[in-house]
């Protein structure tokens, strides 16, 4: 009888890790989301003014992409958490209308375009892509396995 528990408390375990990972995660995106936004607000408008017409491009480029991955990887984190308290259900991660979005355009924070940026924004782009796509990857990875299992 515990051999028929045990696959289920595995379950149980690995669902747990994953569901603190997420946590974590989520404490991170909105760390970073709101650090951003004080950025952006405050200092951020005084940085712009300083620049350039193209590097104030590079900057809105950068400003946009730090924002959109960042509250998509905040939005379907309160999904999973959603899911964790039972509000809905695991399959809907799998649904193309919970899902992040694809960025077609592949930003690094190293790209030449963003070499006149303060090291803020750097550092909000690296931290916001390495994030969005860490989450990315959980998130195919999920969407996968459900998706073999109907």
């Amino acid at each position: 009888m515990t051999q028929d528990k045990q696959p289920e408390d595995n379950a149980c375990k690995n669902s747990s890790n994953i569901f603190n990972f997420l946590k974590k995660s989520y404490n991170e995106s909105m760390a970073l989301l709101i650090f951003s936004r004080d950025y952006f607000e405050q200092n951020g408008k005084t940085d712009k003014i300083l620049l350039s017409k193209d590097d104030s491009i590079a900057y809105t480029l950068a400003m946009s992409t730090i924002t959109t991955q960042l509250t998509s990887v905040t939005g379907w984190l309160l999904m999973c958490r959603a899911v964790q308290e039972g509000e809905v259900a695991i399959d809907d991660l799998a649904d193309e209308d919970f899902r992040m979005p694809e960025f077609n355009l592949n930003v690094d924070a190293s790209d030449s375009c963003f070499a006149n940026l303060n090291k803020t924004v750097k550092d909000l782009l690296r931290r916001s892509c390495s994030l969005y796509n860490r989450i990315k990857r959980m998130e195919n990875s999920i969407s996968s396995k459900l998706a073999q299992n109907t």
